[in-house]
């Protein structure tokens, strides 16, 4: 009988604590068409729908707080904005999210052939119906959200409360154009943004990525991604309002359905990608000293670990709760013409075939891949010629619509 009374009072009191644990919603849209005269988008959705995937396996938001629409209209939009903040079950949410990417100009949202002013979104991120309101758009020129330019990260303030209040957001591209990369099969800036919620900005090594590590990640990668690959720099902007003792935690990657730990020796530029299509999941550099654990789907992948002189891959092979150490024994060497050869062998096999890769080698053994990239920029005009050569480029852009890009990687 007393056994029967103890599991029952640990069962209110797990029911309880289910209650009481933070509640947090997303909005997130991806919109491959915008108004008559933009070029159609290819990623657009693809970026939300990983967005989507990422904020429930680590992000702590529940399959009914996170509303998916893709190429939605502004009015559908607009809607599951205003109903974003509204309390179910008498639970009020702590945390409101917005994701977008698509298509966008200096006063508003390219939806297809309809509009969704910044106003409007400007409104969900200071309604007052949660304690922190976050907005995160990769489109071209959204600095307007961020207006009034140069804000920096605002110093805490001391309120009695320790939880973090207000709002943020950030921007892929401020008055210049947000980038899609076919290499990366999806927009720059969303790419190192879902690698670093995935784990790659977690700098602290707690497993939980906080919005400035994301947003410091993100920014770095971006720019120095777009100054070597493409004609533009692409230069995030943010905006940050926040105030409390706490950090804002993004991800915790202690909810992971699968992990992968990076061995504290090894060092690096790290490329783990989908050994189905090719496509990258997470890159980043990997430093000797400590370990990198990342977040992942559960799935199998294909590890690149890049050296100045060699390259080091592995397979993995990842179940739902799994996790797999990554040590120099679990990687093998590899010259870089065998890597083109596989490579390009996956992207023939792929449904998509946005990218085509081939190897070449020249000089006392020294072998390098070079490969074709088709950018398909967001309002990025003109044919463009760049040539990168560890980290070298040359860019030449007569008109056209859209960028073709030949690099050498070592």
């Amino acid at each position: 009988m007393l056994l029967a009374r103890l599991a029952l009072l640990a069962l209110v009191a797990a029911g309880a604590a289910a209650s009481a644990a933070p509640r947090r919603v997303a909005v997130v849209v991806g919109n491959d068409l915008g108004a008559p005269r933009d070029p159609q988008l290819r990623y657009a959705r693809k970026d939300a729908t990983r967005i989507a995937q990422v904020l429930r396996e680590l992000g702590g938001v529940r399959g009914e707080d996170l509303q998916l629409l893709l190429d939605a209209d502004a009015d559908t939009v607009r809607l599951a904005l205003e109903r974003a903040g509204d309390a179910r079950d008498g639970l009020e949410p702590t945390v409101l999210l917005f994701y977008y990417s698509g298509h966008a100009d200096e006063t508003a949202l390219h939806l297809g052939p309809t509009r969704l002013e910044w106003a409007d979104v400007r409104a969900f991120v200071d309604r007052d119906s949660a304690p922190l309101r976050l907005a995160i758009i990769d489109a071209c020129r959204a600095g307007a959200l961020t207006t009034p330019k140069g804000f920096t990260l605002a110093a805490p303030l001391t309120p009695p409360e320790t939880g973090a209040r207000g709002s943020a957001v950030m921007v892929a591209a401020d008055s210049d154009a947000a980038q899609e990369d076919a290499a990366l099969g999806g927009g720059v800036f969303t790419h190192f943004l879902i690698a670093a919620l995935r784990g790659a900005a977690d700098a602290d090594r707690d497993r939980r990525v906080t919005l400035a590590e994301a947003h410091a990640y993100a920014t770095a990668h971006t720019r120095e991604a777009t100054a070597a690959r493409a004609a533009a720099i692409q230069r995030p902007a943010y905006h940050f309002d926040v105030s409390g003792q706490d950090d804002v935690v993004l991800t915790d990657l202690r909810d992971a359905s699968a992990s992968v730990t990076v061995h504290e020796q090894l060092q690096g530029h790290l490329v783990i990608s989908d050994r189905e299509s090719g496509l990258i999941v997470v890159e980043t550099e990997k430093l000797r000293g400590e370990p990198l654990v990342l977040g992942l789907p559960s799935g199998r992948y294909r590890a690149h670990l890049r050296l100045q002189t060699a390259l080091w891959v592995g397979e993995l092979e990842l179940p739902w709760g799994g996790s797999q150490l990554i040590g120099e024994g679990d990687l093998v060497p590899r010259s870089y013409q065998e890597v083109a050869q596989l490579w390009r062998q996956t992207i023939a096999a792929a449904p998509h075939r946005d990218a085509l890769l081939f190897g070449v080698g020249f000089g006392a053994g020294v072998r390098v891949p070079m490969f074709w990239r088709l950018f398909g920029e967001a309002s990025v005009e003109g044919i463009g010629y760049v040539a990168n050569v560890q980290g070298a480029g040359l860019s030449l852009r007569p008109t056209g619509a859209f960028t073709l890009a030949v690099g050498a990687h070592f």
